[in-house]
């Protein structure tokens, strides 16, 4: 094909087949500015050159004639061919030298890619040493660019020309540009994950390096591979030697007289040396973290006095945001607070990107769920993760991905989409070598597996093919890793509770109490003050009255604090606190309080969303009433409990249930639904699975309905009650208008308080139209525990389109007469509507049918009396 298109070419005119030599050494697309510079004519006369290669469909213009594109690429590379090799080289070089002499300043920043590539491909015809360095800044200058877009390849080959064109014997000519090479070389390997070229470069950099600022950067670089590796010791060991040539001391306490309010107007920080301190405190914060509180602390309190005394720089935000987090931690929230905004504030104010990503995630880790839901955290979580890789900060975008993963976990997202989640996040981190993130996250992916029942070995022992508690835990106490040794007892802790493995659970919350420091303003710290009191209660019934008593006093003071959480953030803790309560006051024989307790702990983790914590208030309600031989009492709270864990997605736990208490669970349900398959979102752990049918509720339910005549405000009270009750996850009413004309009055959908009412939508597109003419024709209910997969509907257009799951549609009946259709669908779980979720849409649509007859006619008659007052007037 090249040669069929280089025997077109050679009929062209010489200067036409000239011009198109040129432009194909551009690349396939050229603009005409470029091409006259190169030419070294005007543009009209470039122009008029390739008009013969136009008319011959060779190339095309792409706009007002001022850009060109090559046909083909075989166009371009028969052109490009048809140059004598030993040209190539010095055209391409000529091409350069014209480019960079012609093009103006304002535009020569968008051209460098294209000028520095010419030259880098006749490099070796550079002679000139006054080029040579010109060249060299051009490349290195374009490298920085490519880092900045994530191009980490053509970024270090750049600086590879660079040092082609320098040669190393220039570090005594030309040393800030050589420092400047061998530095972005260094953090571009790391970057990389090629640590061994990484050591080759720092090595240049600090045997030729002259004073410790000018080492800095390298220095940096070591100790963010070392924290990779999770060898948190010796990079806390490295930054410590640095501090000392820096002659910097960490400080113990704040400085006195610290104005809070003028904190963010202090003066720009200048003093080198204390900048220096700056760039490897703040590298030292995360190892500090994870393996010594108190130096951690001592972090972030000179990071403050250095900035209160010799004024701000974008690092000191990350002092005050980590430093808030620890007084959260300690309880003294309102400052911390305080602490954790100011530094978010000033890092939007200064706006250093690197910076700012880290402050935000720092805010979101140990500041944010003090006052807010831990919920919000977890998307601008996620989204800090790909802002962090952006700018180069692989260790806090580590962070932004794995610490979500754990709070979901620890706020009882569903298990299957955790399982999934897990998976994703683990293989990341693995590519980008980050080992202390990889085995931050591994405990509690563990966990989550032997909750789905997916480890071979005892399930309340957290060890199996992702994580072994027995070989590493004992790793992690070696290496200092204190953090890590907190996530591990704590996922060990949680997993033996909630199998009932009281005595395990309460040795391992010793354990976790032990490293708890080391979580500093993290989500840890409430969540293992809870499981530490509830083990501590569980113990009380096995221990002498001398031990009682102390270990009711370690509950007292953990409810102290955890009471003063709630205060502040009820949504994360005042169901935690209320659950412990009701151990506490059953554990006191205070039963009446235990009761009222134990519905306060089910309500709260319920209205949160924290599945996993609303089943356990159920199970030890449940225990409590079997203790006081409340047989009727135990089953309903053991089926909510079974529920609940359902929901969850723990089906070990399910297992365990139905072994434990088989006269007392029925396998109604688990014979309806797939419990692999019960929960695919974690939206789904909003959905109400119970199938015993409160007889309250529903008279209540019913008494709702009966009470209305308003038609707008009875559908919207019949939607909510309908999607609430049902399973559903999406509910619509349908009534008819006109003759056989069906359309759409009232559409709710599950945790949506706004119910469209009254809009007479069609419903194409909106539902399987093949079920409501089945309902329509016969007056029988269809019900569908997997749509696709169900005789004549499953080729139905919706069905087909929409994935949907579980389908609900009801005929609405007034005395023989169909007067509408209910319409219920859950597009998440197979089989949600069960037959116990039947009889109650059945026992309330009779109530539904003379409520909806009741407001037709009052709404007909509305109508027709404003009709009447219309003439009238």
């Amino acid at each position: 094909v090249v040669e069929l298109m280089a025997n077109k070419l050679n009929k062209l005119p010489n200067k036409t087949l000239m011009a198109l030599q040129l432009a194909a050494c551009i690349g396939n697309q050229f603009d005409l500015s470029m091409l006259a510079i190169i030419s070294e004519l005007e543009q009209n006369e470039s122009s008029e050159r390739l008009q013969p290669a136009i008319i011959e469909g060779l190339i095309q213009p792409l706009d007002k004639n001022s850009q060109f594109k090559f046909l083909h690429d075989r166009v371009q590379q028969a052109a490009y061919a048809m140059i004598e090799d030993k040209q190539k080289q010095s055209t391409h070089l000529q091409i350069g030298r014209l480019l960079l002499k012609n093009t103006s300043a304002d535009i020569l920043e968008e051209k460098l890619f294209d000028i520095v590539s010419q030259f880098n491909k006749g490099l070796t015809l550079i002679v000139d040493a006054e080029e040579k360095l010109k060249i060299a800044k051009l490349n290195f200058t374009v490298s920085e660019k490519a880092k900045e877009s994530n191009a980490y390849i053509p970024a270090y080959d750049y600086l590879q020309n660079s040092i082609y064109l320098l040669n190393e014997g220039t570090w005594d000519n030309h040393y800030d540009l050589m420092l400047a090479i061998y530095s972005a070389l260094s953090q571009l390997t790391f970057l990389m994950a090629d640590f061994s070229k990484m050591d080759e470069y720092i090595k240049v950099v600090l045997d030729n390096t002259t004073n410790t600022p000018d080492k800095l950067y390298a220095y940096e670089v070591k100790m963010q591979y070392l924290i990779a590796l999770g060898k948190q010791s010796e990079a806390l060991q490295l930054g410590f030697e640095i501090l000392s040539l820096l002659d910097k001391n960490l400080s113990t306490e704040l400085l006195e007289n610290i104005n809070f309010e003028s904190i963010i107007n202090l003066p720009e920080m200048t003093d080198t040396a204390s900048l220096s301190a700056m760039q490897i405190l703040n590298i030292m914060i995360a190892p500090a973290w994870a393996s010594n509180s108190t130096i951690f602390e001592q972090i972030c309190l000179t990071i403050i006095n250095l900035s209160y005394k010799h004024g701000n720089c974008s690092l000191s935000s990350v002092g005050y945001v980590t430093y808030g987090g620890i007084l959260c931690g300690k309880g003294e929230i309102e400052t911390g607070y305080r602490f954790g905004k100011l530094g978010v504030e000033l890092a939007d104010k200064i706006n250093v990107k690197q910076v700012r990503v880290r402050v935000h995630i720092l805010f979101y880790s140990t500041v944010m769920h003090w006052k807010k839901p831990v919920r919000e955290t977890v998307i601008p979580f996620y989204n800090a993760f790909q802002l962090g890789v952006d700018v180069g900060d692989i260790e806090y975008a580590c962070y932004a991905l794995v610490e979500p993963d754990i709070y979901q976990f620890l706020m009882g997202a569903n298990l299957n989409t955790l399982d999934k989640k897990f998976s994703k996040s683990l293989v990341v981190v693995k590519q980008l070598k980050q080992d202390f993130h990889y085995n931050f996250l591994i405990p509690c992916y563990q966990a989550v597996h032997n909750l789905l029942g997916k480890t071979e070995g005892k399930v309340s022992n957290l060890s199996g093919v992702i994580f072994d508690k027995e070989e590493l835990a004992p790793k992690f106490i070696k290496e200092q890793q204190f953090s890590l040794c907190c996530a591990v007892y704590q996922a060990q802790t949680i997993l033996a509770f909630i199998f009932r493995e009281c005595e395990d659970a309460y040795q391992n919350a010793l354990l976790t109490e032990k490293y708890k420091e080391s979580s500093g303003g993290m989500l840890f710290s409430p969540v293992h003050n809870f499981y530490y009191s509830l083990t501590l209660l569980a113990k009380i019934f096995t221990s002498s009255e001398e031990s009682q008593k102390e270990l009711l006093e370690l509950v007292n003071k953990n409810q102290v604090q955890l009471k003063h959480w709630a205060n502040y953030a009820p949504t994360n803790f005042q169901h935690k606190y209320d659950l412990v309560e009701a151990e506490k006051a059953r554990v006191l024989g205070n039963y009446w309080q235990a009761v009222n307790l134990y519905e306060e702990a089910i309500a709260g983790a319920k209205k949160n969303q924290y599945t996993h914590e609303e089943a356990l208030a159920y199970e030890l309600a449940a225990e409590f009433y079997s203790s006081c031989n409340m047989d009727k009492f135990t089953q309903i709270y053991l089926k909510e409990a079974y529920h609940c864990y359902q929901r969850w997605g723990a089906i070990a736990k399910v297992q365990q249930l139905e072994a434990k208490y088989p006269q007392l669970i029925t396998t109604t349900l688990s014979n309806n639904i797939d419990i692999n398959n019960t929960v695919i979102s974690s939206n789904v752990t909003q959905l109400q699975m119970s199938t015993t049918l409160d007889l309250d509720s529903i008279t209540k339910a019913s008494q709702t309905l009966a009470g209305e005549i308003v038609l707008s405000k009875l559908l919207e009270k019949m939607m909510s009650i309908m999607i609430e009750n049902a399973g559903a996850e999406r509910g619509l009413l349908i009534l008819e208008k006109g003759k056989s004309e069906w359309v759409i009055e009232a559409e709710g959908r599950l945790n949506i308080d706004e119910i469209a009412v009254l809009k007479s939508i069609s419903l194409e597109g909106k539902l399987p139209i093949s079920v409501v003419n089945y309902v329509v024709k016969t007056r029988e209910s269809v019900v569908l525990d997997n749509s696709l997969q169900e005789g004549i509907y499953t080729k139905d257009d919706y069905i087909q389109q929409q994935q949907s799951k579980s389908v609900l549609c009801s005929p609405i009946l007034h005395q023989g007469k169909l007067i509408g259709l209910l319409y219920l669908e859950n597009s998440l779980m197979e089989g949600a509507f069960t037959s116990a979720r039947l009889r109650l849409v059945d026992m309330l649509s009779s109530q539904v049918a003379i409520s909806l007859d009741n407001a037709l006619l009052y709404h007909t008659l509305e109508t027709k009396v404003e009709e009447r007052t219309g003439q009238l007037a």
